[in-house]
């Protein structure tokens, strides 16, 4: 009979578990401690049921003499008839005595619902195991079994709060920014961060076709990247869309660990969703999928939506006909670009180009001509400058190069590659080829103009000087 001692013991041991419903393993610790110095065992574990792979896993092992992380215990098969699978089965406890395994065996049960099995033992002393600890060891394990059930319950419905915060998180970031890199930030670190997920990954479908063309990646430890190498995932975006549903890697003892999820809009492919539990060995479930298609339709509308917003912000910064940067936002950048150029210490460079006798052009082949000899020319710079210059359209043939941290000599380069290629280039007019040439004014910041309406003034009048020498050629300011 449990004696008044025990019963404090038992009270203490239910406030453990309530106290640490957050924290199971802490609460096993402290109750298991509790236990084996209570009733004089030497050791004890508690098993875990996993019902869908029909394995107990070990948690955590309580010595008299300290904590021990695992020692030789591993997952029990279920299917197997051994002490485990009998008291869990039979909803009764075990006894054996044998040298071998000595031990009791008792159910972890709360309202017909398997928990996973008790077992302890006298594996260091090698004692009898007594009828009055076996008799006791019936009331720890009703503590058990209730404390267990309650943290469960508790961690599936912080897991199902944490899961609509995080649904409601991206969906308010979805009305406040277009920003697809912030929100893929957020919504992947809310995977990892706020529903224990090892790793979260990101891949975004290049529109009409199955190319990758942009991922992102947090792991257990918040560290965002992107996979230089995506070849892995290649090869399953054809596979998992004609399946056009989310699926869950199956492997025997480590299945469900990894969970792929197409991302469509509107029938459009447009990204995967790839989380895994590889490290903590975690299984997905059916509800893991739910959740996770909900939030790959969620981001399918962020990424719909920022790429239809690119598209219109480009509209408006960039000129219809050549493609380039309209003339307002030449000078947004070019503001920009001398602010860090100041800031830093650097050298920047302006060009400033026109073509050679183009309203003769337009009168002699007509205005569609032009045009195409326009978007020619535009090709041409494009090919010969870097990806951090800024061209534009300055106005009707007037064309603009932005050459950050370029001095005099680097500009010279660069703008001489640029009057060559065109010159060398054979325009086609329906049955006639002809040849065209470009005047560059050049100027450099800060030796011949500090301010924006100066540099620009400047520049204008070394090209004006091109074209008084002659045109087909590159000046600078002081020429």
């Amino acid at each position: 009979m449990i004696n008044l001692n025990q019963n404090q013991l038992l009270y203490q041991m239910s406030c453990a578990f309530q106290k640490s419903l957050e924290n199971m393993d802490e609460s096993l610790r402290v109750n298991m401690n509790l236990l084996i110095q209570a009733l004089h065992f030497d050791r004890a574990v508690v098993y875990l049921l996993d019902e869908k792979e029909s394995i107990l896993w070990p948690q955590k092992i309580v010595t008299a003499h300290g904590e021990m992380e695992g020692n030789g215990e591993s997952f029990i098969s279920m299917d197997k008839e051994n002490n485990f699978s009998i008291a869990l089965s039979r909803g009764k406890e075990v006894v054996s005595r044998v040298s071998t395994e000595s031990g009791v065996y008792l159910p972890l049960v709360w309202n017909d619902r398997k928990l996973g099995v008790l077992r302890v033992d006298n594996f260091f002393s090698n004692q009898d195991i007594k009828s009055e600890q076996v008799a006791n060891l019936k009331s720890f394990a009703e503590i058990f079994s209730l404390g267990i059930n309650n943290a469960l319950n508790y961690q599936h419905f912080k897991h199902q709060v944490n899961k609509l915060t995080t649904l409601t998180k991206i969906g308010n970031a979805i009305t406040t920014t277009f920003k697809l890199d912030e929100i893929l930030e957020l919504a992947l670190s809310s995977l990892v961060n706020d529903l224990g997920y090892d790793r979260a990954q990101a891949f975004l479908l290049d529109e009409g076709s199955d190319t990758i063309t942009e991922n992102l990646s947090i792991d257990l430890r918040g560290y965002f990247r992107s996979i230089d190498n995506a070849t892995n995932i290649s090869p399953l975006v054809g596979t998992l869309f004609s399946k056009n549903k989310p699926s869950i890697v199956a492997r025997k003892f480590s299945s469900n660990l990894i969970a792929y999820i197409p991302i469509n809009w509107k029938d459009k492919r447009t990204g995967l969703l790839v989380v895994d539990n590889l490290f903590s060995r975690q299984k997905l479930t059916p509800y893991d999928l739910s959740f996770l298609s909900i939030m790959a339709d969620q981001l399918a509308t962020v990424i719909e939506n920022s790429r239809l917003f690119e598209r219109v912000e480009k509209l408006s910064i960039t000129d219809s006909l050549t493609g380039l940067f309209n003339h307002r936002y030449f000078y947004e950048r070019l503001s920009e670009e001398i602010s860090r150029a100041n800031r830093f210490g650097n050298r920047l460079a302006l060009l400033m180009l026109d073509i050679d006798y183009f309203k003769n052009f337009n009168d002699t082949y007509g205005h569609q001509a032009g045009d195409t000899v326009l978007k020619s020319v535009t090709q041409i710079i494009q090919e010969n400058i870097r990806s951090i210059d800024i061209a534009s359209r300055y106005g009707g043939e007037e064309l603009t190069v932005i050459l950050p941290e370029t001095d005099l000599e680097g500009a010279k380069t660069i703008a001489e590659r640029i009057r060559m290629g065109i010159a060398n280039q054979s325009f086609k007019i329906g049955n006639q080829s002809t040849h065209i040439t470009v005047s560059i004014g050049l100027v450099c910041y800060p030796t011949d103009a500090t301010l924006k309406s100066e540099l620009v003034r400047k520049a204008d009048l070394a090209l004006y000087s091109a074209k008084n020498q002659g045109r087909n050629r590159v000046c600078t300011c002081l020429q």
